[in-house]
């Protein structure tokens, strides 16, 4: 099957919803000229930003930014483009202009591809919960709820759970404000269990290497089969014996 979008596809994908906090007080303070080069300008790099991601802006609804990480190309690694790229355009935000502030809600679930007239659209549940967690997020911070932490927790560092009620959702939603990147993302706090076997005859390859021959190891199979993990739990036992003349470990997806 292809990854690139086709005409009423169903797919999980990671939506970012992002809106900028006091833009009614803004643009009464500015002519619609300078609103208009403003916003060009800010929302310009972040475009510019989730598409050096693979992702793709969605539309823009007047002062917020809707984007798609998923579509037209699936990645395994789309929950953390998208978180990657509103940690950036936050980052870049503050810097240019400490008045300007953003809140962005991320949230990965189904969603449903096709044409509406000549425009190519998303829709489903997933748009609608992004939308609301931006709505309760605070000005500055980037909220995501469990299923997007899920898909990739170990390469962010989130702050303590938020229970929220939010409006047209029935039922309440847990949340994570993101704090930044994990300095540490192959430090799993879960155990490793099985494929002890293939440690073991990695392990036992990589104390017999050859410094004067170049070699190395590579973790090969579809997404999700945990080729990370084992990458990590490899590195954990073998790290201590770490040097320059060491074979490399990489990990890839088929």
């Amino acid at each position: 099957m292809s990854d690139y979008l086709k005409s009423g596809e169903r797919r999980n994908v990671t939506v970012l919803f992002s809106d900028m906090k006091g833009f009614t007080n803004l643009s009464e303070q500015k002519d619609p000229e300078e609103i208009d080069a403003l916003m060009s300008s800010v929302f310009g790099r972040f475009e510019s930003i989730i598409r050096s991601y693979d992702g793709t802006v969605e539309k823009y609804i007047g002062d917020a930014l809707v984007a798609v990480f998923g579509v037209p190309r699936i990645h395994e690694d789309d929950a953390s483009r998208a978180i990657n790229s509103a940690l950036e355009f936050h980052h870049e935000i503050g810097l240019r202009d400490p008045h300007i502030v953003f809140k962005t809600g991320i949230h990965t679930g189904l969603i449903t591809t096709g044409k509406r007239g000549g425009f190519e659209v998303v829709t489903g549940h997933a748009m609608s919960v992004a939308s609301r967690l931006e709505s309760a997020a605070a000005g500055g911070s980037i909220l995501v709820t469990a299923d997007t932490r899920e898909a990739c927790e170990n390469e962010f560092l989130f702050d303590k759970a938020l229970t929220l009620e939010l409006r047209g959702k029935s039922g309440r939603v847990t949340a994570f404000p993101v704090l930044g990147k994990n300095p540490s993302p192959l430090l799993y706090k879960s155990r490793f269990f099985g494929r002890q076997d293939i440690i073991t005859g990695i392990l036992r390859d990589y104390m017999r290497h050859d410094s004067a021959a170049v070699s190395g190891f590579c973790f090969a199979g579809e997404p999700g089969i945990g080729k990370t993990r084992l990458a990590a739990q490899f590195i954990s036992i073998g790290g201590m014996h770490l040097t320059p003349v060491h074979p490399i470990c990489s990990v890839s997806a088929w």
